[in-house]
């Protein structure tokens, strides 16, 4: 293989790989989230039968950091281009080369796409004994009080916060962005009276289902059967969904993903 492999289930006994059987080794799988997130939780079961099919060990490891892009830059940098080290990627690591001043790789040319795995289920969540019980309170609530109120993505310039980002520009809003690692953290600092909301993927789904949280969104579009009367962005009246896997045009008025 000529380029660097990416979410890669297998393309077995096919000439890129020089060999006469794939995988004849341990294959080496880099999630770039924490341990413990819905994702994370899919990739182990994922390659837990892919295992047992193929009958080598894939080597799950987490790293997280640089709002997900720490799986790409090993591939970039460090793993051979032999098949054997594989990565998760999401849209951060599409628009990471045009937001800084040298471009760290190509997205389309530096990497082997094998397959699309899954989008994500965004939504917005507060402690349940949170003084907003719907959307309008709270951003009426950010309104009142510039900046004081905080959220969390999972890093800078992730789909999550940018989309965030559009929401309060049209609202007219300012609120401080907090990231962390993953969203299982954000997640952890909400409970823990850290922060104010958690807008990121489905990490709040327990905790909510089970009355610690309270959702006020989700970017779906359509609203989540868990979920019922939890309105979507587009019941919202923002023309909008966000499901990591949108792009760039899906964020304007009257688009979805």
């Amino acid at each position: 293989m000529d380029r660097r492999t990416l979410l890669a289930l297998p393309l077995l006994a096919t000439p890129a790989f020089g060999q006469a059987r794939y995988p004849n080794r341990p294959v080496r799988f880099l999630i770039p989230w924490p341990p413990g997130g819905s994702l994370d939780a899919l990739h182990r079961r994922v390659f837990e039968v892919m295992q047992q099919d193929l009958g080598q060990p894939f080597i799950i490891e987490n790293m997280p950091g640089a709002r997900g892009t720490r799986a790409a830059i090993h591939l970039t940098q460090q793993a051979r281009p032999d098949g054997y080290t594989l990565a998760h990627h999401h849209l951060s690591i599409i628009r990471h080369p045009f937001l800084t001043r040298e471009r760290t790789w190509d997205p389309v040319e530096d990497f082997t796409y094998i397959m699309q795995v899954t989008g994500f289920v965004f939504g917005t969540a507060v402690r349940a004994d949170s003084p907003w019980r719907t959307w309008r309170e709270w951003m009426d609530h950010a309104r009142r009080n510039p900046g004081r109120l905080t959220y969390s993505t999972s890093g800078i310039a992730t789909t999550n916060h940018i989309s965030m980002e559009v929401i309060l520009q049209r609202e007219g809003v300012e609120m401080t962005h907090v990231p962390f690692r993953g969203s299982q953290e954000g997640v952890t600092a909400l409970l823990g009276g850290q922060i104010d909301a958690v807008c990121d993927a489905q990490t709040w789904r327990e905790p909510a289902l089970a009355g610690r949280l309270r959702m006020l969104s989700v970017w779906t579009p359509t609203r989540l059967p868990a979920f019922p009367d939890v309105p979507t962005l587009r019941d919202l009246g923002y023309g909008m969904s966000v499901t990591g896997r949108d792009h760039p045009s899906q964020l304007q008025e009257g688009a979805g993903g």
